[in-house]
This record gives structure tokens, C-alpha cells and sequence, in this order.
């Protein structure tokens, strides 16, 4: 196997592109170099193997992620090596690097407030409710609200120009693939639908890929429970 698939690269969607924690080529997977495989099981999750990305894929961007990218990008911008290599210096300059981190998490809150003002919001649920789901979404990767659902679904057709959500699988036409996608108050997860051979598959985070008897065999009932959102998307030519 090829070294350049064997590693892991966490991919984001953020503000209508993918951004990765280092630099993959293609990280849209869009000249399919990259497939189930060629590229190393502990690489890619369910996100990147239901959109077919083959790496580690995330609908959001997440305060954490952003604090922890934003604070690798001041080292390497002032000249350190690591987080101890700064550490070490006789003065570190400590609030430079704490005010730039949450500069870039204020923004990442900005940016989901923003989506949050582009959906419509669901039925019974008022905008200081709506703003408390997103922000839980934003600061404690909670996927399984009403609110955050949307999010997400909003923030990934903004990633992918090829794909269209659905109200359910006779929406497909015959040039494209389902995909379902759910959240739980800690984690979300995709199931693949291929209609042309009626086959449900998943993969299981660092899990090898599975075909499904149905899409619920894909959710645990106890975890997933959240609204599904259907999605089409091009097959590979």
C-alpha cells in the first residue's frame, strides 16, 4: 500500500470548502485516486467513506478543532517546533498565543451562528433555544439536536457541489448514490445506499467497511436517534 494513504487526515467542512489538519492532495478525493481499497482501514471513517473522500471526515468544525489548528499555526508561524519548544523559552509570550487561539475560536462561533441563520428553524423551537442547540453543537460536539442536524446538513452541501438532499431513496436518480446521516449527543454517523444494487454499507470509524441487511442496522437506536437527513449524491464516473 501506497505510504501517502496509510496515514490519517482529519478533514473539516468550513465556511464551503474542506480543510485538513495537513496538507492531503485532493482532499475532495475528486480524481478518485483514493478508494476503499487503497487506502488503510485506520484512515478514513464513516464520513470519508460515505462521500467517498476516503479520509477522516467531519461535518463541522468544532470549537476544540479550531482552537488546536489555530494554536499549531501561531508555533509554526513564530518559529517553534512544539508546543514544549515554546514553553521552554525564558519568557513565552503567552498572551499572544492565547489571544490569537481565541480570536480563531470566536470566529468558528461566528461562522456557526451564521449557518444557524441561513436554516429554517425547526417547528416549536425559538431562536434562544436554536442559538443554545448550535453553540452545544459548536462547544460539546452534541450532533443529535434538531438544530444541529441542519447545521451540519447545511454546512457539508456547501462542501459538495455534486450532492443534493432528498426526501428519501425514489428521489435517486440512476448517476447517483443515497447517503444517510445522523447525530448523537456526542458523534454523528453516515450509512451508504447504493439503489442500483438495493445495498446499505457503513463503516464503523477505524472498523473495516460492512454491507447492512437495512439503514436502521447502521444507527444504534440508543446513540444515532436523531432526525435522518437523505442526501444524493454523483457517483464516481
Amino acid at each position: 500500500m501506497s505510504e501517502k494513504f496509510s496515514q490519517m487526515v482529519y478533514a473539516y467542512a468550513y465556511n464551503g470548502t474542506i480543510v485538513t489538519e495537513v496538507e492531503q492532495e485532493d482532499p475532495y478525493n475528486s480524481v478518485r485516486v483514493r478508494n476503499a481499497d487503497n487506502v488503510n482501514q485506520f484512515a478514513f471513517n464513516c464520513g470519508g467513506y460515505a462521500l467517498e473522500t476516503f479520509n477522516w471526515f467531519l461535518p463541522i468544525m468544532n470549537e476544540s478543532s479550531i482552537a488546536e489548528n489555530a494554536e499549531e499555526k501561531w508555533l509554526i508561524s513564530n518559529g517553534f517546533d512544539s508546543y514544549w519548544a515554546f514553553q521552554e523559552m525564558d519568557t513565552p509570550n503567552q498572551d499572544e498565543l492565547d489571544d490569537y487561539v481565541q480570536t480563531k475560536v470566536s470566529d468558528g462561533e461566528t461562522d456557526i451562528l451564521d449557518l444557524l441563520s441561513e436554516i429554517e428553524l425547526p417547528e416549536g423551537i425559538s431562536i434562544e433555544d436554536a442559538t443554545e442547540e448550535a453553540l452545544q453543537l459548536y462547544n460539546d460536539h452534541n450532533y443529535n439536536t434538531p438544530v444541529a442536524v441542519r447545521i451540519a446538513a447545511l454546512n457539508m452541501l456547501k462542501v459538495f457541489s455534486d450532492m443534493r438532499e432528498i426526501n428519501g431513496w425514489e428521489e435517486l436518480n440512476p448517476d447517483e448514490y443515497g447517503i444517510a446521516y445522523r447525530g448523537s449527543d456526542h458523534d454523528f454517523h453516515f450509512v451508504k445506499y447504493d439503489q442500483l444494487k438495493d445495498q446499505f454499507s457503513h463503516k464503523m470509524g477505524y472498523y473495516e467497511v460492512e454491507n447492512l441487511p437495512t439503514m436502521e442496522a447502521g444507527f444504534d437506536p440508543e446513540g444515532y436517534n436523531s432526525e435522518t437527513i437523505y442526501f444524493a449524491k454523483k457517483r464516481a464516473v
